[in-house]
């Protein structure tokens, strides 16, 4: 770097300093302008004030100044969108200074500030938000934003944040009316759409409703029931309508289907967007167009856990053939775990396997105390406790127990009681690896003794 250092500085030395530097590429010049007996940049320039159309700004003088070689300040605000600057003069005392007649619609101004001497020489410039004694130039700077700034910045900014909640308001109607959601998912679609333009609410009109899950279940788990026992599911949708538990649009879509099967299932899966109204509806409509008093029972149970669904399950098979289901539906219906409709719908089956299929599968729909009473139902015959001894111990499969009983029973002629049930006891324990009770073989030995 060069630098030009003149000391014992007099008027003399003021005037115009050029710096040319020159390569092969070519020739740059500077040119600086000594004022000799200008005074130095003012210092600490700041914004003390501001409203829509004013500004107050303050400032210390010059470094190196006592006060008595000021001649007064100059004090600027240059647009920052262009236009014309406001410039103003006060006194060599003052140290504050307002300006007014800003624009409001300016954006923001650029405000700067230099002293004049006594004879009259103006210093350069310090702009706001510069260091003293920086550049001094005209066009540079950090912008002083009126509070008007932030207005102004609001007031394009407002607009645009609405119109984006509208378009995303628009995308989601398109969706809504791409998948067919309108009236059900949709909170806004259901206001529209349930109220006419008069604000009365329109007939059949009706708003999403959230669903129970133990409901839901219910619907799930018997749903091929309802398929093929309800055979006019169009009374049922008729009367759902007329109890305004599902839109119009709703009721039309199912209305399309063309086969019983087609209508039912359909009618289901609307089911879900009526919430529990609908659900009780559906209910009562089975009892009261289709006398389906045993399907609507068994939808308003509870529901076993899945622990004890799965166990009844596991061993279904071997419950279908050794239960004796007169004696344990009587149980049942006398503790009322099954309600009458349950039960006679149960009797309704001409083979005992087919009444056992029914009775499992109508116990899935009640609780977990209502399967502690199967059990107990089940140990009410003194032929099948050892069935409860075994559905109500984790770990332990009926079918491969039942299967060593029936294997043994085939050997009976060859061993005698106590042989056969050691020799059954002890492949037991081969194949589960699971202690048995003795109760289930003495109950089994009893009766065929």
């Amino acid at each position: 770097t060069a630098s030009l250092q003149i000391t014992d500085l007099t008027e003399e030395d003021g005037g115009s300093y050029q710096c040319s530097i020159s390569n092969t590429y070519g020739r740059k010049r500077s040119t600086a302008e000594l004022q000799s007996g200008a005074p130095s940049y003012v210092t600490n320039i700041q914004l003390v004030d501001s409203g829509d159309d004013y500004a107050v700004l303050s400032w210390d003088p010059p470094l190196g100044s006592d006060g008595d070689d000021i001649g007064g300040y100059q004090v600027q605000a240059i647009p920052n969108g262009g236009g014309d600057a406001q410039t103003i003069d006060v006194g060599p005392g003052e140290r504050q200074a307002r300006i007014d007649g800003l624009n409001t619609n300016s954006g923001g101004y650029t405000y700067r500030v230099r002293a004049r001497s006594t004879q009259g020489t103006w210093g350069p410039w310090t702009t706001y938000g510069d260091s003293p004694g920086g550049s001094g130039s005209t066009g540079t700077g950090t912008a002083a934003r009126t509070s008007d700034s932030t207005g102004q910045l609001l007031a394009w900014l407002l607009p645009l944040i609405f119109l984006l909640l509208l378009l995303l308001f628009l995308l989601c109607c398109c969706c809504c009316l791409w998948f067919g959601l309108c009236g059900k998912y949709c909170p806004c679609c259901t206001c529209w759409t349930c109220f006419d333009r008069e604000g009365k609410k329109k007939a059949g009109a009706v708003r999403y409703r959230v669903m129970r899950r133990d409901h839901q279940e219910m619907l799930a788990l018997y749903r091929p029931d309802a398929v093929e026992h309800v055979q006019n599911p169009e009374k049922i949708t008729t009367y759902l309508a007329s109890t305004d538990v599902l839109p119009g649009s709703t009721v039309s879509a199912i209305q399309k289907q063309r086969t019983r099967e087609d209508y039912n299932r359909k009618l289901l899966d609307s089911l879900t967007f009526g919430g529990d109204e609908a659900f009780e509806g559906y209910c009562t409509a089975l009892r009261k167009e289709e006398k389906l008093d045993w399907l609507a029972d068994t939808l308003e149970g509870p529901g076993l856990s899945v622990g004890k669904r799965e166990q009844l399950l596991r061993h279904q098979a071997v419950l279908v053939e050794k239960m004796e289901p007169d004696l344990t539906l009587a149980h049942l219906s006398k503790q009322r775990v099954f309600t009458s409709a349950m039960a006679e719908y149960v009797t309704s089956a001409n083979m005992p396997e087919d009444r056992n299929e029914r009775i499992l599968h109508l116990l899935q729909s009640r609780d977990d105390a209502d399967f502690h009473t199967f059990c107990e139902a089940l140990r009410q015959n003194q032929n099948q406790p050892h069935l409860a001894d075994l559905l109500q111990e984790n770990g332990l499969d009926i079918n491969k127990a039942v299967l060593l009983e029936e294997k043994a029973l085939d050997n009976s002629d060859a061993l005698d009681s106590i042989g056969y049930l050691g020799n059954t006891r002890k492949e037991t324990l081969l194949i589960t690896k699971t202690p048995v009770t003795t109760t289930q073989f003495t109950n089994e030995m009893n009766p065929r003794n």
